[in-house]
């Protein structure tokens, strides 16, 4: 009959080889597959690494940015309210030395006018500044005992004690415009004898 059992048997055996022909060729394919599937995977949990460490430094990046900029920003302002508060500092200070000077101005002023008001008080009071050595005043000059402020010119007699308020009077007259007028106009120091005051040294105003 055909086919035959030979050719039966041979089929078989051509059919048993191609089976495990495949069957080998699957378990390459398989194990190949299996492992390129494993390399990819390992090089994609890499990529996947790799972009979260960039994310993650990219948001550390701009943080720190951000930082920077906000220090920057903080001293900028602390300059600037130090350089503010600098103009006011020196805006006060030029304002006291004006204020200063004005009121140095003042009491110069004052105190020349005070002295010449005394001078004429006194010198009207004994007829004249050439009677003045009748009351003790000599002519000469002196100064303070304590700031050596001068010169300082008597009109009077020796005993400054005598006549040394604004009520004083000499015929009439007043002979004096301030309070005290025979103490120092400076510091206010005195000695009721004028021959205790010392010689003027010839500097105005006090000094040591």
């Amino acid at each position: 009959s055909y086919p035959t059992t030979r050719m039966e048997n041979q089929l078989e055996l051509l059919r048993n080889a191609l089976a495990q022909q495949l069957s080998g060729s699957e378990r390459k394919y398989d194990g190949e597959y299996g492992e390129r599937r494993r390399r990819l995977t390992e090089k994609r949990d890499r990529l996947e690494d790799e972009i979260e460490q960039a994310r993650a430094a990219a948001q550390n990046a701009e943080a720190s940015a951000e930082a920077e900029q906000e220090r920057l920003r903080q001293r900028e302002e602390r300059r600037r309210r130090e350089d503010e508060e600098r103009r006011e500092r020196e805006r006060i200070r030029l304002e006291k030395e004006r204020q200063a000077r004005e009121e140095e101005e003042r009491l110069r002023r004052r105190h020349a006018a005070d002295e010449e008001a005394t001078r004429e008080a006194f010198a009207g009071a004994v007829g004249g500044d050439g009677n003045a050595a009748r009351f003790g005043g000599r002519g000469d000059l002196r100064m303070c005992g304590r700031c050596k402020a001068g010169p300082i010119e008597n009109f009077a007699c020796a005993d400054l004690a005598a006549h040394n308020d604004t009520g004083t009077t000499y015929k009439g007259n007043a002979v004096a415009a301030r309070e005290r007028p025979n103490h120092c106009p400076n510091c206010n120091w005195f000695d009721p004898d004028w021959r205790k005051w010392p010689m003027w040294d010839g500097v105005y105003g006090p000094h040591r």
